[in-house]
């Protein structure tokens, strides 16, 4: 008897590099380049510091990385990625405060402990956003960084959402489609 190739595997493994991988990867790639797009327009970089633009587009370059190639991950849940952001929104607000008094490196560290602390707490880990609290606490980033954090948050969620029934739910199809070859 001759044995038949198993085109299930060839499926499979064909999906789990275009699927898992390119797909995402471009989706990813087309967002972030969209959030900087976004960025621009706003022209953060006038409204503070270029190297708080840096960190605050690090971050959400990451977060896109996690939500839209590693969709399900618990770091990537929707409610993970705003709630942690706006937690280290303001607890970078908060530290920036203690500046003067306090020497930048112990502020860092305190703000970076109680933040970690306080998104375990929340059951809001999504780590990309302390990113987001260190250009806070390292340069004055004011209402207008804030504005740049919502709408980056709203952007990327938009995005997410949008796609969450589109992109996410191919994986389902296909594997479906490879049980019955």
């Amino acid at each position: 008897m001759v044995k038949k190739p198993n085109s299930k595997k060839k499926l499979s493994r064909y999906w789990s590099v275009a699927g898992y991988a390119i797909l995402p990867g471009l989706v990813t790639a087309v967002v972030v380049m969209l959030l900087y797009w976004l960025l621009y327009v706003i022209n953060s970089n006038f409204l503070y510091s270029e190297t708080s633009s840096v960190l605050l587009f690090a971050s959400f370059g990451s977060s896109a990385f996690l939500m839209f190639m590693a969709p399900y991950s618990k770091t990537a849940r929707p409610s993970k990625f705003v709630k942690s952001y706006l937690l280290a929104t303001a607890m970078g607000s908060v530290g920036y405060a203690f500046i003067g008094a306090v020497s930048i490196f112990l502020v860092t560290g305190i703000m970076m402990f109680l933040l970690s602390v306080l998104l375990f707490i929340t059951r809001s880990e999504h780590p990309p956003a302390i990113g987001i609290m260190l250009a806070f606490v390292f340069y004055r980033v004011d209402v207008y960084g804030i504005l740049v954090v919502v709408s980056g948050v709203a952007f990327l969620l938009a995005i997410r959402m949008l796609l969450s029934k589109y992109l996410y739910r191919a994986d389902f199809m296909l594997d479906r489609m490879a049980d019955i070859l």
